[in-house]
């Protein structure tokens, strides 16, 4: 990487490049995850939400258990 960093050839800059994305492949104990962010805003008297990491909104999975609380 510093080596590619700083090189003035585009062809042997982009070599340097594949060879570190190969070394972190192969050599590296990593694992690549995806963790997209997302904001819901809800009024404080809708109860009843369970969110889980495979929601597409919070209470997706469990519409049902979803209701307004008095307030």
């Amino acid at each position: 990487m510093r080596t590619a960093g700083s090189d003035l050839q585009p062809d042997r800059r982009d070599q340097e490049y594949k060879q570190a994305q190969k070394m972190l492949v192969n050599d590296v104990p990593v694992a690549f995850l995806a963790q997209p962010v997302s904001w819901n805003l809800v009024r404080p008297y809708v109860s009843g939400m369970t969110a889980s990491s495979i929601d597409e909104w919070p209470g997706a999975l469990f519409p049902s258990q979803i209701y307004i609380a008095s307030h």
